[in-house]
């Protein structure tokens, strides 16, 4: 049988960082063999990446030849701080023996790079094309805005530029960190104010500068695919911490690109919603945290009726074969901004994902949805009928509050009141040290006064969600009016601007309504391979919701009994997590079957689904009309473990020294005393552990003349399962209660849709 592609490139990347006589945390490779003979060859002309492994291998014998040092060497900027780096920099140059010091270096920072492309999935990897036309490539880019006091490792690859390197390297980490807080405060050039060191990662930008509001940016990164773009994200988190980031997705000016205003209006409302709800649960905990910030910031403001109207007027354009302009007016705003020409180039126009902030997770899963979009349908036309949705205006509201049955004196004075809380945002822009952009000051205040009636993200409501929004509509009205009742509505505060944010916020959070901007993206792709969009059924009736961790919900189970059910099983997997033993234990149900390897040549595979009680389940929507090959699939590798011990169980999935016996081999020090059907095979000049049916093929690792072999565990089976079967990666665990714990705080790469409790 074939697996996909990913198998290989797992196996080869992996067999090859393991540190040799520990636990490993890598997870069994298994592929066909039709599979490994077609892919390993066309892998090993990778020479880079086979180059590093091979020197990572000759490190650990201490045999490193002068080109091995300098492949090394040139891996230096993976390690983060400045010192160590330098060292190491020093040892790898002039020292014929590796310090262990240095060698737990590499094997903390550049082994993990050298493997990283295994836990992405392949397809990240892929390039991709506007309309699936490879004339049209797609390219993203990334820029960041950080803080030195947020971000200080920032000074580990950066030097302020009035500072020799030489001199640099010679300064602590808090003097380096002194010298960049104060060139930015005493800076009279704002360009180039931090240049990178020449130790660094070269994808960071060659210098950093200072925005005018203080922070400081860098851009100019661009890849060429999702997957390196993922790869340099998580380094720069993890080396620096979040800060607060925009994506670009690029390509050729299109004669049409259909649904662009209707992209942005919708992405502006979802992302508007969300972040009102989130700030107003904060302030309901903390009641000096005022929300809604983004209505009053410079750069990150609401859309209003004129920037709308710009952004017909561009999509037009394109329609009519115009790309001869600029998209002003309508960028930097808490939205996807288009941008044509400027800043990507002449004949270049995408989109600015700006209304992320830190939550770079979101904007990746965003930036990665819009490129799906854009290849396989070329437009955006699914958001067509939020094109015509009207937007803030002073005029708008007036039309609300008519409804309302307010009176035409109060409605004036409810204008004049915007109007003088438009000049109280405008002093506050211009204390934040930005220039303003976004809507008029006057709109920014409006969200709870737009037509919510006509909105086709209403359209699906129920009579009573439909009410709720009118209530609360009336509510904020009612607010509104009683400060501006008796008084003189031309003289504002900045605590009656605190007040309207307060009572915007909360008029968000009480409509509850962003969770449907999720529905729709969900119910309405049409996109291959995208299991995450399959819609899920309603659930109350099997399930009883008593949680909601960071927007994961957490269900009790209520009923097992019903057509729902039936369907909520067929669209789904589940990872099962039991409390029992040292390590606990871990099993996967795919579709409407269960699957679990249990012991030394036991496993289960069965349709009966087993939760027994305290269990919990985390689970993903997946795409049913896939579900009975991945279960055909997974049942030959079950199949393998349980006829031949191949690949063998090993409670703490070790890497284990094997011998050979009569029709096999057998683990030396493995308390899994049972034979291992398989031969050893050379492919392509490696040796392999092949199975007799030649479906199941893991790499042989020789060391000091020995010949070891990978184990497997519950948690590894089940994360192999995922990652090399179903192409979906949640990480790599050595036990079932380390993969529990990495739910539980939120750490694992792909997050569920859902959690379950039985």
């Amino acid at each position: 049988m074939r697996i996909s592609l990913i198998l290989t490139l797992f196996v080869i990347s992996s067999c090859s960082t393991f540190n040799y006589g520990t636990r490993s945390q890598r997870a069994p490779a298994s592929f066909s063999v039709s599979s490994c003979f077609k892919s390993i060859g066309s892998f090993l002309n990778s020479i880079g990446k086979s180059k590093l492994e091979l020197a990572l291998d000759k490190l650990e014998s201490n045999s490193l030849r002068l080109a091995d040092r300098e492949i090394l060497r040139d891996q230096a900027s993976q390690i983060p701080y400045l010192q160590e780096r330098e060292k190491f920099i020093k040892e790898i140059t002039e020292s014929e023996i590796i310090s262990d010091d240095n060698k737990n270096l590499i094997n903390l920072y550049i082994r993990q790079k050298s493997s990283k492309k295994a836990y992405l999935q392949k397809e990240l990897y892929r390039p991709k094309y506007f309309g699936g036309d490879e004339n049209f490539p797609l390219t993203f880019g990334l820029e960041f805005e950080l803080k030195i006091s947020e971000n200080p490792n920032i000074v580990n690859d950066y030097r302020v530029t009035a500072i020799s390197e030489q001199k640099w390297l010679q300064m602590s980490f808090e003097e380096r960190k002194k010298a960049a807080i104060k060139a930015q405060k005493e800076a009279t050039d704002i360009d180039h104010i931090l240049t990178r060191l020449s130790s660094a990662d070269p994808r960071l930008p060659e210098g950093l500068f200072i925005e005018p509001h203080g922070t400081i940016e860098g851009n100019g990164m661009v890849f060429e695919n999702l997957g390196d773009f993922r790869e340099f994200l998580d380094f720069y988190v993890e080396r620096f911490g979040a800060s607060s980031f925009q994506a670009h997705l690029v390509t050729k000016s299109q004669a049409d690109l259909k649904g662009m205003t209707g992209y942005t209006i919708f992405e502006y409302e979802k992302a508007q919603l969300k972040t009102l709800e989130k700030s107003y649960d904060r302030f309901l905990k903390d009641n000096k945290a005022t929300p809604a910030s983004n209505l009053v910031h410079h750069s990150l403001g609401p859309i209003d009726e004129t920037i709308r109207a710009k952004m017909l007027v561009y999509e037009n354009d394109i329609a009519a074969g115009e790309t001869d302009f600029l998209a002003n007016g309508t960028k930097s705003i808490y939205a996807p901004s288009f941008r044509n020409n400027s800043p990507y180039g002449e004949g270049l126009m995408g989109f600015e994902l700006r209304q992320f902030h830190k939550r770079y997770n979101d904007m990746f899963s965003s930036l990665r949805e819009l490129a799906e979009e854009f290849e396989t349908s070329g437009n955006l036309e699914r958001y067509n009928d939020w094109t015509e949705v009207e937007q803030a205006s002073l005029a708008g509201a007036r039309q609300t509050l008519e409804r309302a049955q307010v009176s035409s004196d109060l409605i004036d004075d409810f204008e004049i009141f915007h109007l003088a809380l438009g000049d109280e945002i405008s002093k506050q822009i211009k204390i934040q040290g930005g220039a303003r952009t976004g809507a008029a000051p006057e709109n920014r205040l409006l969200l709870p006064l737009l037509n919510w009636e006509n909105n086709p993200i209403t359209k699906d409501l129920s009579s009573e969600e439909l009410q709720k929004i009118k209530t609360s509509q009336q509510e904020y009205i009612n607010e509104v009016m009683s400060l501006i009742k008796d008084r003189d509505v031309s003289e504002v505060t900045k605590e009656d601007l605190e007040k309207i944010r307060i009572a915007i916020a909360k008029f968000a959070y009480n409509i509850n309504l962003s969770k449907s901007y999720d529905d729709f993206i969900k119910n309405s792709s049409q996109r291959a391979n995208s299991f995450r969009y399959t819609k899920l059924p309603e659930l109350e009736s099997i399930f009883t919701k008593i949680d909601d961790k960071e927007g994961i919900p957490v269900y009790k189970f209520k009923s097992g009994r019903s057509g729902t059910y039936k369907n909520y099983i067929s669209n789904t997997v589940e990872i099962l997590f039991r409390d029992i033993g040292k390590t606990g234990h871990i099993e996967v149900r795919i579709g409407n079957k269960f699957y679990s390897v249990n012991n030394i040549a036991s496993t289960t595979v069965s349709s009966s689904i087993n939760r027994p009680t305290g269990s919990k389940g985390r689970v993903y929507l997946f795409d049913r009309n896939k579900i009975a090959l991945f279960q055909e699939r997974i049942e030959k590798y079950f199949k393998s473990i349980e006829r031949n011990n191949f690949p063998p169980f090993d409670m703490y999935g070790a890497l284990e020294k094997v011998e050979v016996v009569s029709g096999g081999f057998k683990m030396v020090d493995s308390k899994n005393r049972f034979k291992i059907k398989a031969e050893i095979r050379e492919i392509d000049g490696e040796r392999f552990f092949v199975s007799p049916d030649e479906s199941i093929v893991t790499k042989v690792i020789t060391k000091d003349g020995q010949d070891y072999i990978q184990t497997t565990n519950c948690t590894r089976v089940v994360s192999d399962v995922f990652r090399e079967i179903l192409d979906f990666d949640f990480g790599t665990y050595n036990s079932a209660k380390s993969l529990d714990k990495a739910f539980q705080n939120g750490s694992v790469k792909l997050r569920p849709d859902a959690e379950f409790i039985y």
